[in-house]
């Protein structure tokens, strides 16, 4: 099958099992809007990290229940980074 539009890798990545993904500086409305139809659409199991209050609200808005939802909170970006990089690394018993 050739991935060569959205539509198409949305509808492959449909027949896989859904994966995990951290989000860093999640606490943005673009971001939320996409990770929320990711996991509408079966395709992710998202982790958010930022400003959790923010993401809270976000979610929310979208018509989302935060509890659905990982929320691991961090400040800066940098801090989002970090975290999302000591999150998805694998660990000793891996």
């Amino acid at each position: 099958m050739a991935l060569n539009s959205l539509d198409a890798i949305v509808q492959a990545a449909k027949t896989q099992t859904s994966g995990v993904m951290a989000v860093a500086a999640a606490h943005d409305t673009a971001v939320i809007e996409a990770v929320t139809a990711a996991r509408r659409a079966g395709i992710v199991i998202p982790v958010l990290v930022g400003h959790t209050d923010e993401i809270t609200k976000m979610l929310t808005d979208v018509g989302e229940n935060p509890t659905d939802y990982e929320i691991i909170p961090a400040d800066s970006d940098m801090d989002c980074a970090k975290t999302c990089l000591l999150y998805t690394s694998p660990s000793p018993r891996d």
